[in-house]
């Protein structure tokens, strides 16, 4: 029982002196996020839902892409700037329609998205290719079919890339 005036420190079972650490599972830092619920650090297991903005996200991953090159097209210098133009065209048009599939970017308005996209898009297909190429060494990944190292950049006549 708990008088008024005596201290928490001083009854049976008042304050700690040393606090407990909480038992919880650390999750991974690279790996992605589970679809269920977290844990929540202290005290007991409790579970809390996860972000919906993140889960939304990894939902509308885009799909990977595939440069599928003219086999029939010489190797050269302009068939090589095809290839990557068609490729960058066809990652234009998936970042779109991922971008519409974010919650409140629908509720812009129409200038406003061009705005945006029109600002970011290099720096998306510039991410794309490094996201590709991380796992690589010395090499460029710009589809999941084309990977160019520097010596078969120059063949192509993409030196200056």
């Amino acid at each position: 029982m708990l008088k008024e005036g005596v201290r928490l420190d001083r009854v049976r079972g008042g304050r700690q002196k040393y606090k407990r650490r909480p038992e919880v599972d650390p999750l991974p830092f690279p790996g992605p996020f589970p679809a269920g619920p977290l844990a929540v650090a202290g005290g007991p297991r409790k579970t809390a839902p996860v972000n919906a903005l993140v889960s939304h996200l990894l939902v509308v991953e885009p799909e990977k892409l595939y440069a599928m090159p003219d086999p029939a097209s010489p190797d050269g210098h302009l068939p090589a700037v095809a290839t990557l133009c068609d490729l960058f065209d066809r990652e234009i048009v998936v970042t779109i329609s991922w971008a519409k599939s974010i919650p409140g970017f629908s509720s812009l308005s129409l200038s406003d998205q061009m705005s945006v996209l029109q600002s970011v898009w290099m720096e998306v297909l510039v991410l794309g290719v490094a996201q590709r190429s991380l796992p690589l060494q010395d090499e460029l990944a710009f589809a999941e079919d084309l990977v160019l190292d520097e010596e078969g950049a120059r063949a192509a006549g993409l030196g200056d890339l």
